[in-house]
């Protein structure tokens, strides 16, 4: 497993506890691995000083275009879309690259901070990512609307089915792991948003922001913070609302899927805004649709880093 921008290692340290035979962390700053290790042990489960880990200490993309290496999972962390130095990390050449670092049935996940996008800059590195993995998801860790966070996942071979994900997380339940999020295949649900592609349904894709056109930097930087915060709490509760209502499609990735989990946590992420922004009859009328369709056992487990109402 590859981390590509591992920083204090929060994201990486989840690789601790699964059965993985290396963990490689790239960060650019020397000093950033140093504190990683040093002060955030506790919360990234010392993966920095696990012995399958590896500290990487160059820039991600010369890593990934580098390396020999083959990576069953390559994870880029959050990048600040609106930074010169970063646009290079949503180019089209670089999903290339991280695609041909893959293994076989590798997987790809593309930290998006939906916060600080909107809708025109999300639209571009989505269709940036489809360009060179097709079949891509939508994920979100959270439903708290104050910092939206979404995962863009691409497959380098056929995505598995929800049968497959489910027996695997039985797997991981079986050795012991305790995050009901990859244990318990309904949890892990909720935190499917849907089809990527189907963000574009009856409206054009951007064109690639490539290494050549690098346009991405200089639309993004030129985004007034008002568009930003309509997007947060506005386009994208709408493109996850969309997303959660269009009935799979057979052929589509994990077309097999509880398709009740996938609207459940939608209506819980409605009422989640609906909480925050005061509105107590949407809020009445969200709760009442979670209620309906998320089994009642999946309620009972309090997390507020997943949703501030329970």
């Amino acid at each position: 497993v590859a981390f590509v921008g591992s920083a204090t290692g929060g994201v990486a340290g989840a690789a601790v506890a699964h059965p993985v035979e290396r963990i490689d962390l790239v960060e650019l700053i020397p000093a950033v691995q140093e504190l990683g290790a040093r002060f955030f042990a506790e919360t990234n489960r010392g993966v920095h000083s696990d012995p399958r880990t590896r500290l990487v200490t160059e820039d991600g993309r010369n890593h990934l275009a580098a390396t020999n290496e083959r990576y069953d999972v390559v994870v880029e962390d959050c990048f600040i879309p609106f930074q010169p130095s970063a646009a290079s990390m949503y180019t089209r050449d670089h999903y290339e690259e991280v695609r041909a670092r893959l293994t076989e049935r590798g997987v790809f996940c593309q930290w998006l901070p939906i916060y600080q996008l909107d809708d025109t800059n999300f639209r571009i590195i989505a269709a940036t990512f489809l360009a060179v993995f097709p079949e891509a998801t939508l994920w979100r860790p959270h439903l708290r609307p104050q910092f939206p966070v979404a995962g863009l996942i691409g497959f380098a071979g056929a995505p598995p089915s929800a049968l497959e994900i489910a027996a695997r997380a039985e797997d991981l339940r079986e050795l012991g792991i305790q995050d009901r999020f990859v244990t318990d295949a309904r949890n892990l649900w909720l935190l499917h948003a849907g089809t990527l592609a189907h963000a574009f349904d009856g409206s054009e894709r951007p064109r690639p922001h490539t290494d050549a056109r690098p346009y991405f930097e200089f639309v993004s930087s030129r985004t007034p913070a008002a568009e930003l915060a309509a997007y947060r709490y506005q386009g994208w509760p709408r493109l996850c609302d969309a997303l959660a209502r269009r009935v799979p499609a057979p052929g589509e990735p994990f077309a097999d899927r509880p398709h009740a989990l996938t609207l459940g946590a939608n209506a819980l992420q409605r009422a989640n805004l609906a909480h925050a922004g005061g509105s107590d009859q949407h809020l009445r009328q969200s709760w009442g649709e979670v209620l309906q369709l998320l089994p009642p056992d999946v309620l009972l487990v309090r997390d507020l880093s997943f949703s501030g109402l329970w």
